[in-house]
């Protein structure tokens, strides 16, 4: 039996993981297949499974609800869908770009009196570093995790994270 299931909550690879562990853990559930991108969970299991056993089996963090057939996606033409599909990633990029751009601009005017390329690189990497380093305040745990996955110091210490 295979359904599928829109999860939301999931935000990035090590979300994938968590939700693809949590429900292989659960004894009726044969494989999962968990698409970030498209916030969805393709579950192939030996029999019916409640949609609260889903639930209670992932972090609190995460919301599963069984995902509606929709029968008219079948009446749309490939190239569309491509196209809307690309039009989705340059929208996904936008606030990255934007972000870049008012980073560069910023470490240009402040070098545009006296012009030092090598200050200007190095103003830019503070102010990236500095402008990305709030990204990890707004999922905290989900930063954590993440980190432990590639820092061994952070794998064997949790607090280090």
């Amino acid at each position: 039996m295979k359904k599928t299931y829109t999860i939301s909550g999931m935000t990035c690879n090590s979300c994938k993981s968590t939700i693809h562990q949590s429900l292989n853990e659960i004894p009726e559930i044969k494989s999962v297949e968990v698409n970030l991108e498209k916030a969805e969970a393709i579950i192939f299991m030996k029999s019916n499974i409640d949609i609260s056993k889903l639930q209670n089996a992932l972090p609190s963090k995460f919301y599963i609800e069984e995902k509606a057939i929709d029968d008219s996606s079948a009446l749309i033409n490939e190239p569309s869908i491509e196209s809307d599909q690309e039009k989705s990633k340059l929208q996904q990029l936008k606030p990255l770009l934007i972000i870049l751009i008012y980073i560069s601009v910023a470490s240009i005017l402040m070098n545009f009196k006296n012009w030092n390329s090598s200050e200007a690189m190095l103003d830019f990497m503070g102010l990236f570093y500095i402008v990305f380093s709030f990204f990890k305040m707004l999922d905290l745990k989900g930063f954590l995790k993440s980190f432990k996955m590639y820092d061994p110091l952070a794998k064997r210490f949790p607090f280090y994270g």
